[in-house]
């Protein structure tokens, strides 16, 4: 259905500039038959990404005020989202509640408007869009013509004040014309790009408390005494066994006690995710550790005042009681908002021996996503519906068994008393379920290894039943298996609960836990007949982070933005075509260049050698989509070399991990379009999971945002059937990853009764969408 302009009211009060149009020569042009036309009619202009500058004239007004009307004029209205700040006080006689903005929330209600076709989109798309944008508008089009915008107004209700603008008077009396002499460094750069985090207007009793300093999370150390008062230490000082300490942590201006700090630099973003209205917010910080005992809660909240610092600082009481090894220990902490774990910090403490220059505590930013990016994530994610939560679960490998952290309304814990040696027994009993079910022969025939990739109703229901006991049996064994407490069956009582009741977005931040999550069963497997809505993989949408750095696919924005045509590399082992004639079966390689090379939305380059593989990686502007479909060969741990001497297998010859650090190292900026990598091992040897423990941090490094891939050997027709409406749909835009591909396998299933999709899993953000 088209926008309902009756939900959503049309404003039409607006001009139309280029993009190069200086701010006096866009006055100019401005509507002056009232002070309120003038101060309310929006001007626009569109950017060549498809977006649009628009800005509400009151607007232009007000930062003329900080920045001087004289000075503004000479710029183009395209370059002001990028003028330094003033040193000069804001000067009065402006709209009042403008006013109250600090200068950077000004600049940030001119970020880029969407435009869509009214006749394309819904009400509640234009609804969703508009809020995502800090300035709450949107511009409207029909046929490509601007028809007007639809806004989320946030201004009304005061006097509008005097126009800077007007010669001769009102509050300023500053002549026109360029700027002429600028202090050093005020240079005006570029219009922001896409990709660029922006933060949305703030209330006035906020916007008032912004502090000048930049935050930062700081962190120091207290000795306690017998009564609970704490004694700060100094950096220097070492630990003691046998003493209570508390670990301190606050966000706020950088604190010269501090023993060390992490950057909060992403807050200012992360707020544009909020509700305009919404002043306070909570940063939950959960810790855990194996080599020091943690008293009193684990689980603390620092409450922000948006704008300003925390509220508080929150205190973490412990005492070292292992024989440390080599007088060291970790603590680990995750950082959680809005349910969301955005960060974690490992706390290195040194324990024992005599004051150095060597500070005791020293922190690691792991992994995780910038607060920054689970913010703008959530403000740009389409709205669950009414029966669909976001759940992240945070893994972590410890001295003995892991630790779970679910996140999703509150926080919940769990030991699990597994071994990796146990999780790949049980991962290969899958696995060669898995591989059984893609060998299944019916009259004679390899059924789903035919290019017929409809699947006949009795092959389909009895692998159903075989992948429900394997999935059943992997959920049991991880939270019910034996040596199992009550806090793990808890947790599983808990995901199987809510996995049955509502559709989730499950996000999975993981340290060396490679699992096959989507065949997960919480149904009855003896069952007559197996619902596949028990499958995790065919009710949910499921993202798995592996061991990350920092630099992980989700600092950058969840959107690949293109024009016409999304840019993709096509790396192909055409051996496989070869193979595959021999054997009578048709080609696939060649057929899916031919298809690739028909979309009109996409524009592809083919190579197939691992020298021009080598340079794919170390090219810069590498596209954004890199699809891969070759051979593959993966170890498990411990084996052969271990995963990093997993292997893809290319036309010419196959190409380790070990191969890509020494001909396509990691440099410098990485590969700056951040590439989805979409590996489709068809017919290999070998391939597991644990294969992609090595490579996605590999394409992470090199600044890939994530990787889709299978994970057991897939059939070649159907890899290639599957790859092909994979990328026609991802191409297209506008549906996420993640969605794109739980709705693949929902149509297979219930098309096809084909379960084969469930075998590719998204290393990636599943909020990545192509946006035009």
């Amino acid at each position: 259905m088209p926008i309902d302009f009756n939900v959503l009211k049309l404003n039409t009060e607006f001009i139309i500039v280029t993009a190069d149009t200086m701010v006096g020569a866009a006055y100019a042009l401005m509507p002056k038959e009232t002070r309120e036309k003038l101060a309310f009619s929006y001007v626009l202009a569109p950017l060549p990404d498809g977006r649009y500058f628009a800005a509400r004239w009151v607007e232009i007004e007000e930062i003329g005020r900080r920045f001087g009307a004289g000075q503004l004029r000479a710029i183009k209205l395209t370059d002001i989202a990028a003028l330094p700040a003033p040193t000069t006080p804001p000067l009065p006689g402006g709209y009042p509640k403008l006013a109250e903005y600090s200068f950077a929330d000004l600049l940030r209600l001119l970020t880029p408007a969407e435009a869509v076709e009214k006749s394309q989109t819904t009400t509640q798309e234009a609804r969703q869009i508009r809020d995502s944008n800090p300035g709450k508008r949107i511009v409207i089009l029909d046929n490509g013509t601007v028809v007007g915008l639809i806004i989320l107004e946030m201004l009304s209700g005061d006097t509008v004040g005097n126009d800077p603008f007007k010669r001769g008077g009102a509050v300023l009396n500053i002549p026109d014309g360029p700027v002429t002499d600028r202090s050093a460094g005020d240079t005006i750069t570029a219009l922001p790009s896409a990709d660029t985090p922006t933060t949305g207007a703030v209330t006035a009793s906020i916007a008032a408390a912004t502090p000048a300093a930049k935050r930062v999370f700081n962190y120091w150390l207290n000795a306690l005494d017998e009564q609970g008062n704490g004694t700060p230490l100094t950096p220097t000082t070492p630990l003691q066994k046998g003493r209570v300490y508390e670990l301190k942590i606050n966000l706020a201006k950088p604190n010269d006690r501090s023993f060390a700090q992490s950057s909060a630099a992403g807050v200012d973003e992360a707020e544009a995710g909020m509700a305009p209205e919404r002043e306070f917010y909570d940063i939950l910080i959960v810790l855990s550790t194996s080599d020091f005992t943690l008293y009193g809660s684990t689980e603390q909240t620092l409450t922000v005042w948006r704008g300003s610092f925390s509220k508080n600082a929150v205190s973490f009481a412990f005492e070292s009681v292992n024989d440390l090894k080599d007088g060291n220990g970790t603590i680990s902490a995750h950082f959680f908002i809005d349910g969301r774990c955005f960060q974690e910090i490992q706390f290195n403490l040194r324990v024992g021996g005599k004051a150095s220059r060597d500070p005791a505590l020293t922190i690691n930013e792991i992994r995780g996503k910038s607060l920054a990016s689970i913010m703008r994530q959530a403000a740009n994610a389409v709205a669950p519906a009414a029966d669909s939560s976001p759940i992240n679960l945070v893994i972590i490998k410890e001295a003995a068994g892991y630790k779970f952290i679910l996140g999703g309304a509150g926080v919940t814990r769990a030991t699990l008393n597994l071994s990796e040696a146990q999780i790949a027994e049980q991962i290969g009993k899958a696995r060669n379920t898995l591989l059984q079910i893609v060998d299944t022969l019916a009259n004679g025939e390899a059924i789903y290894q035919s290019e017929v990739t409809n699947i006949p109703e009795a092959v389909h229901k009895s692998s159903l039943k075989a992948l429900a006991a394997q999935g059943f049996l992997l959920f049991q064994r991880l939270f019910y298996g034996a040596g199992m407490g009550p806090d793990a069956k808890a947790m599983g009582d808990l995901l199987k609960k809510i996995s049955k009741e509502r559709k989730l977005h499950i996000e999975i931040i993981a340290e060396r836990f490679i699992f096959p999550w989507s065949i997960l069963f919480v149904g009855d497997p003896r069952a007559a007949t197996i619902d596949p809505q028990d499958f995790w993989g065919f009710k949910h949408v499921i993202e798995y982070m592996p061991e990350f750095s920092v630099a992980t696919p989700v600092n950058f924005a969840p959107e690949i933005r293109v024009g016409a045509k999304l840019p993709m590399t096509f790396v192909a082992n055409t051996h496989i075509d070869d193979q595959l004639l021999q054997n009578s079966y048709p080609a696939v390689i060649a057929p899916q260049m031919t298809f690739f090379n028909k979309l009109d939305t996409v524009d592809v380059q083919q190579i197939t050698t691992t020298d021009e593989f080598f340079t794919l990686l170390s090219n810069p502007d590498a596209p954004p989509l890199i699809y891969i479909n070759c051979h593959a060969v993966s170890n498990q741990v411990g084996e052969k070399g271990g995963v990093y001497d997993s292997m893809l297998q290319l036309t010419d010859k196959t190409i380790s991990i070990d191969d890509l650090d020494l001909f396509a190292p990691p440099f410098d900026g990485g590969l700056k379009n951040g590439p989805l990598v979409f590996i489709n091992a068809c017919q290999s040897a070998e391939l597991s999971p644990y294969m992609y423990a090595g490579l996605v941090p590999a394409m992470i490094q090199r600044g890939a945002r994530g990787v889709i891939g299978t994970e057991v050997n897939t059939p070649a027709l159907f890899a290639a059937e599957f790859a092909q409406t994979f990328i026609e749909r991802f191409s297209k835009g506008n549906t996420p990853i993640g969605q794109l591909l739980l709705d693949l396998r929902t149509e297979y299933l219930t098309t096809k009764n084909n379960i084969m999709p469930l075998l590719y899993a998204l290393y990636s953000s599943g909020e990545l969408v192509v946006k035009r």
